[in-house]
């Protein structure tokens, strides 16, 4: 694992210019989540704007896997840094020919697999509603817009008994839990359709079966890269909410979206890779022997 860690590292630091693909995407964001502050805005119907958002970022996702996959390939750790520039350039060139090989199945397979996930999760959700009960939680909600100060958290705080901040601890667990599952196994799901290039469905199904099959390495990945966003909040939280430190945070943030689909890229094409050979000595030891 810290061999995949390292290697993914070195590709990213190879393949600095693949961010400008998600700055860009972040920027476009920034820029319309702007336009949209704007008194006399005419604004387009939510369902579009939503829509908008998930073809862009299905249409940037499926380009910086292409040319994640592709640096991937022609890594080579012997390469001067000529040669180390000139491929991250060829690859980042290919960005649209990604986008355009990949682009339905992702945003096909994104869907399929968010329908599939958020149903799952809203069974848990019904079943702890049922359990242990969201009044707690309703209540921290509602009272978010009156807790300006530390004072009045901490108020607020020592006036919930130790089943309600129990309630809120679990709910919090919870959610934080499922966000960090969601983003490893959909980037998991999109590494396995771009590399094999199968079907939506085939692609789930092994993406299932590899995650289960690497389960401990698979959570120890996403611990990991939690760790990271945390440091990289904890960072911005440092520098201060100012203009500079947005700025660093956006950065900051792309490098590690960009990190962690060349990290689960990695870790996919080794594991899968060292399975494959696995079975073909078992083969040959079976042939041998008879």
């Amino acid at each position: 694992m810290k061999n995949i860690i390292n290697k993914s590292f070195l590709i990213l630091k190879n393949n600095l210019i693949f961010t400008q693909p998600i700055l860009i995407y972040f920027l476009l964001l920034l820029a319309a989540s702007q336009h949209l502050g704007r008194p006399n805005t005419q604004l387009h119907p939510p369902i579009l704007m939503a829509l908008s958002v998930f073809l862009l970022a299905a249409a940037t996702i499926s380009g910086l896997f292409h040319i994640s996959k592709n640096a991937l390939s022609d890594y080579n750790p012997n390469d001067d840094k000529t040669e180390t520039a000139r491929k991250s350039i060829k690859n980042l060139k290919t960005f649209f020919a990604g986008t355009g090989e990949h682009f339905l199945k992702v945003m096909s397979g994104t869907m399929l697999y968010s329908l599939i996930f958020f149903g799952f999760i809203y069974t848990i959700i019904i079943y702890l509603t049922n359990t242990i009960g969201i009044e707690p939680v309703q209540i921290l909600i509602k009272k978010l817009g009156e807790l300006e100060t530390a004072n009045q958290i901490n108020e607020f705080a020592s006036a919930l008994s130790r089943h309600d901040l129990l309630v809120i601890n679990i709910w919090s667990l919870f959610f934080v839990v499922s966000s960090i599952v969601f983003k490893y196994t959909s980037i998991l799901y999109m590494a396995v359709i771009v590399s094999d290039k199968k079907n939506i469905i085939s692609s789930l199904f092994k993406a299932v079966s590899f995650f289960v099959k690497n389960f401990f390495a698979s959570i120890f990945l996403m611990a990991f890269m939690f760790v990271i966003y945390i440091m990289i909040n904890l960072t911005v939280m440092i520098l201060g909410l100012n203009g500079i430190a947005m700025g660093i945070f956006i950065i900051l943030l792309a490098l590690y979206f960009n990190y962690y689909i060349i990290l689960v890229l990695c870790f996919y094409n080794e594991r899968t890779k060292a399975d494959s050979n696995n079975r073909t000595e078992c083969v040959g030891q079976e042939q041998f022997s008879n």
